[in-house]
């Protein structure tokens, strides 16, 4: 990352290098915008497949219509809980 001027340096600078600096931190920040709605995007989706994937995953036969002969003869260890990253 560049450094950040100071107030000053920037209030030193000749005007056509100050407003080609602006230009370039607008675009700057319209591509980053960009990225952060895409990333947004993608927590969205996974967040919501981790939640039919867990829910899938506590299914037994005293949860859905499965058989008690289905069950797994081992209890499945717990992860250690962790906040949904749909409350960020």
């Amino acid at each position: 990352m560049p450094d950040v001027p100071s107030a000053e340096e920037l209030s030193a600078l000749p005007a056509v290098v100050l407003a080609e600096q602006l230009v370039e931190a607008y675009r700057l920040v319209a591509e980053l915008t960009g990225q952060v709605e895409l990333l947004t995007g993608q927590v969205e989706c996974l967040s919501v497949r981790v939640e039919e994937l867990d829910w899938q995953a506590r299914k037994d036969s005293s949860t859905s219509s499965r058989p008690p002969s289905s069950d797994s003869p081992h209890k499945a260890p717990r992860l250690g809980s962790c906040p949904s990253i749909a409350n960020y």
